[in-house]
């Protein structure tokens, strides 16, 4: 670009020198012999400017073959235009009507004359045989030239025209294989019209069937500068990529591929490994979901990316969570796993980035939604009933009154058990009544007799309901252990007891059909028998 340089780069060239010649003033020679075509000659040493002319016209033309259609055919009418000008002047070197091959003189000149190089170029025959000696090394000339020559444009022209159409010729040659290997296995006609629909989208959008294969032999920067008009404005707004270097992103650019998929093909499929991030260039996909796996949940259009945390995610988070069908035609980018972990060998810090990203993704992905239902829709695991208020209000008195008595122990009694308790499912609602039914001394009264108070908890129930089981634990003292059903009375459970049967939980059947009745017996052993222990 500098004007310098180019100045100086011209002056030494031969070019130049030839600019200089062709420019000679030689039309003054006019005045002295007259109207000379041959003073003209030297413009004839421009011809570098007409093929100078012919690459720059073909580097701008979308369709260059035709331009070269077109140039080929003017070379042969020019080629036969100059073979009629020699003939003309043969014909007047011998003498116009001389003979019977020289030009008679007759009727239009140019046309009879280049009527006659037609048929000589082409040796179409039927002409006068010649005459004298130079006309017949003249003939022979002509024979020679014209078939040499005119065999040099035909076949220049299959050139031109099957250069223009290799692309087409490949397409034909690459699904009349697939067909003739497809019925040579006997494959379903169906899974044969869907292959032959992928060769003819392929062709018809993109002009060609694998794009990658024409940037193979551009240099690198070439490729890189390619790769950023086409699909930098794409993954650039990607959020796993957003942040990382940018130079990072270029070398992923070169990597990705294109895939042409059909009206619902699937993309990807539920559970299967994810080694694929995909970038939607053309046409729509659907997310499906539900209990069918058919539910729609969302269409993604073009510049939408999915499949981006399968790229570094570890462990099972790499498995495809849901089906991915094509709505339609869509053309999709392609970024296999494999390349992006070449790329991140080279940029340490981008890849702990992205591994970061990739993690807090997932992480809010697998987290529940916390959704609430609309008001009056069914519970189908409501929230644990709470501990009745008159039963709380019995225990806050008995611990006001110093923690003393039979109620004072069951109060501690139900924290124990309250901290080793599980998280149990319950369905309907639950109310619950506390009564004191009677105070009784067993054993007579003397030493190792115990008193016994009895409470009931009435249990009503709408709906079904789960007992709640205490999770297993190693016996201890004061801890309670699960007793067999077998040892229990018709109608009556023993739901726990402690080790040491100073505390026994019952759970006995109500006359209502909803109703079951929970009674809970401490022992107290008299003062003697603790005096001894």
């Amino acid at each position: 670009t500098d004007k310098k340089a180019m100045k100086e780069n011209y002056l030494r060239s031969q070019r130049f020198k030839m600019d200089v010649v062709c420019l000679l003033p030689l039309d003054f020679f006019y005045f002295k012999v007259g109207v000379n075509p041959l003073l003209r000659f030297p413009r004839c040493l421009k011809y570098m400017a007409f093929f100078e002319f012919n690459n720059r016209l073909e580097a701008i033309l979308s369709k260059a073959y035709i331009y070269r259609v077109i140039r080929t055919t003017a070379y042969l009418l020019y080629s036969l235009h100059v073979n009629s000008c020699l003939y003309y002047w043969a014909s007047a070197y011998e003498g116009l009507g001389s003979t019977t091959w020289v030009y008679d003189g007759k009727g239009n000149s140019y046309i009879r004359c280049y009527y006659w190089a037609v048929k000589t170029l082409i040796t179409i025959g039927g002409l006068p045989d010649p005459k004298t000696l130079f006309e017949i090394v003249f003939q022979l000339l002509n024979y020679f030239t014209g078939v040499f020559a005119f065999s040099v444009m035909i076949g220049q022209m299959r050139d031109v025209v099957g250069a223009a159409t290799a692309g087409q010729t490949y397409y034909r040659s690459c699904m009349d294989s697939t067909i003739k290997y497809m019925n040579f296995y006997k494959i379903p006609k169906t899974v044969q019209n869907r292959v032959k629909t992928w060769y003819e989208y392929t062709w018809h959008s993109q002009g060609m069937l694998d794009e990658s294969e024409l940037l193979v032999q551009l240099p690198d920067k070439m490729r890189l500068d390619i790769a950023i008009d086409v699909n930098y404005n794409i993954v650039s707004k990607v959020a796993l990529f957003q942040g990382c270097d940018r130079q990072m992103i270029f070398d992923m650019l070169k990597r990705l591929r294109s895939v042409v998929y059909l009206p619902n093909d699937y993309v990807c499929k539920k559970g299967e490994i994810g080694r694929e991030m995909y970038i939607i260039q053309a046409g729509q996909v659907q997310v499906l979901g539900g209990p069918d796996g058919k539910t729609v949940l969302v269409t993604l259009k073009a510049g939408s990316v999915f499949g981006e945390i399968s790229l570094l995610a570890a462990g099972g988070g790499n498995r495809r969570t849901a089906n991915v069908i094509a709505h339609g035609f869509a053309n999709l980018f392609i970024l296999d796993k494999k390349d992006l972990n070449e790329i991140l060998v080279h940029y340490p810090e981008s890849q702990k980035l992205l591994r970061k990203k990739a993690k807090k993704m997932l992480k809010n992905n697998n987290k529940p939604k916390d959704e609430k239902g609309a008001p009056g829709d069914p519970l189908i695991i409501p929230p644990k009933a709470g501990t009745p208020k008159l039963f709380q209000a019995a225990l806050a008195a008995t611990g006001r009154l110093g923690g003393k008595g039979p109620l004072a122990q069951l109060r501690w009694r139900l924290k124990e058990l309250k901290g080793m308790q599980t998280p149990q499912v319950s369905v309907g609602r639950m109310a619950i009544w506390l009564c004191f039914i009677r105070h009784a001394v067993v054993g007579g009264g003397g030493q190792g007799s115990a008193k016994v108070d009895f409470y009931l908890f009435v249990f009503g129930s709408q709906g079904s309901s789960f007992s709640p089981i205490p999770p297993k634990s190693p016996v201890h003292q004061r801890s309670p252990v699960t007793s067999h059903k077998a040892c229990a009375h018709l109608g009556e459970e023993i739901f726990s007891k402690s080790s040491d049967s100073l505390v026994t939980i019952r759970v006995i059947s109500a006359a209502q059909k909803d109703e079951e009745i929970l009674a809970a017996e401490i022992l107290e052993k008299d003062e003697g028998e603790k005096e001894e222990k």
